[in-house]
């Protein structure tokens, strides 16, 4: 490519999440250069940080009273920001690992996890309370099914966008699918290494094999499922696919947050819910569509 360097910066903006460019990253390069400059932190160890913040948060939650959720929410977004700092981190200081992406997707669910037993806790223990903050009130039969499903939604969601960003972001910076090359090598070293691996990589090995997996059946990107690619082809992508790119951007898991957050700062945990479950369920099978009708016209 005539520059690599140009096309690597505008493939990144354009699968980036929006929340991510105004918000998330801007805060997170504050925390990189104090941590860079005056500690000798670990990006595996913000990343561990990220989930006390996060698990703290779903603690807070669990109150149910308008103002634990508030200070939960500013802990839920700090770990965010912790989250988005680690990967920074770790490329300033050249520390990234294999281990340490693993980690940090793992510590997605960690805190997903916290947040939502958290919040549901709280629904379920003192609904009579929060109920005078929803904007969209709801049974408190209703609670738990409605929480269920934003969860699975949300998990959906974050999963798609994960393989569009990673397969179109590597292919275009390196000319190598990294989602094809990355599920191939932990294959094969699953099956070399299994035995001699600690009981913790294995479990962690495993469980980022069958998140892998999913991520390939919940999304058919046929057209582009080859190793690699040429150079003429890698600018060609960024051509065809920068507005289906930025469309899918707004599915991450930081978007979702980001209300999650907003949320809780208002006192309105259903609310977030009910995003999760109807208008950005409604754009996902749209963003499905669309992605099957491309994929078919390439």
């Amino acid at each position: 490519m005539a520059n690599d360097t140009t096309a690597a910066a505008r493939i990144t903006t354009i699968t980036e999440e929006p929340v991510n460019t105004w918000l998330n990253r801007p805060l997170a390069s504050l925390f990189v250069a104090f941590f860079y400059r005056h500690t000798s932190v670990s990006a595996n160890q913000v990343t561990m940080l990220a989930i006390v913040f996060g698990v703290a948060a779903g603690i807070l939650f669990t109150t149910g009273s308008y103002a634990m959720l508030f200070l939960g929410a500013l802990a839920y977004q700090l770990s965010i920001v912790l989250d988005c700092a680690d990967g920074q981190l770790a490329r300033l200081k050249g520390t990234s690992s294999e281990f340490g992406r693993i980690l940090d997707g793992i510590s997605d669910y960690i805190v997903g996890l916290s947040i939502l037993g958290g919040a549901l806790y709280a629904l379920l223990t003192s609904y009579g309370s929060l109920s005078g903050y929803m904007i969209l009130p709801v049974s408190q039969d209703l609670v738990l099914p409605l929480a269920i499903l934003g969860f699975v939604s949300i998990t959906v969601h974050s999963i798609a966008y994960d393989l569009i960003k990673t397969k179109f972001t590597s292919i275009v910076k390196t000319g190598v699918d990294q989602t094809v090359k990355e599920q191939r090598d932990l294959e094969a070293r699953y099956r070399r290494e299994y035995t001699s691996l600690p009981a913790g990589k294995r479990i962690m090995l495993r469980i980022y094999l069958t998140y892998n997996g999913l991520q390939n059946s919940l999304l058919s990107v046929g057209a582009y499922s080859r190793l690699s690619y040429s150079p003429s082809e890698r600018e060609a992508i960024i051509e065809r696919e920068r507005g289906f790119l930025r469309l899918w951007s707004f599915l991450g898991p930081n978007s979702h947050m980001l209300f999650i957050v907003l949320a809780a700062l208002a006192g309105d945990l259903v609310f977030a819910l009910w995003l999760a479950v109807v208008p950005f369920n409604v754009y996902y099978i749209i963003m499905l569509i669309v992605t099957k009708i491309r994929m078919r016209a390439h």
